[in-house]
């Protein structure tokens, strides 16, 4: 995988691959690694329960919060916005995991060790 530096560049290559037309059902942590991976260093890949049309429907769901510039990305809804409002529309209402994503970059997590935390959650 291709770790970008370029910040200017980062966020244009983020949003082309969040425009993609490909179905976006069930790739939203996969997809949300990748960005993270693609983004400045203050920024963390989250993973939490959220609900969108009404409390019955709460499920787990992974996107990026991005510090430096004060936003979110997130694949599966084509957010770019601002991580208040980000929180406020998807009914975020637990974090259940948050990433560094210099640590991902590091290596200290890897893409592995992650999935194996995504399927601890999902047992529970």
């Amino acid at each position: 995988m291709e770790i970008l530096v370029s910040s200017g560049f980062q966020r244009d290559c983020v949003l082309q691959m969040m425009g993609s037309k490909q179905s976006k059902a069930r790739k939203c942590h996969e997809k949300a690694f990748e960005i993270a991976m693609r983004v400045g260093n203050n920024a963390r890949l989250v993973t939490g329960l959220v609900s969108i049309l009404s409390e019955k429907h709460t499920f787990l769901h992974s996107w990026v919060e991005d510090d430096d510039a004060e936003c979110v990305y997130d694949y599966t809804t084509n957010a770019d916005i601002s991580i208040y409002n980000y929180l406020e529309l998807m009914h975020a209402q637990q974090s259940l995991i948050e990433i560094r994503n210099k640590d991902l970059k590091s290596g200290k997590v890897t893409y592995d060790d992650w999935v194996k935390i995504l399927y601890a959650l999902y047992e529970d």
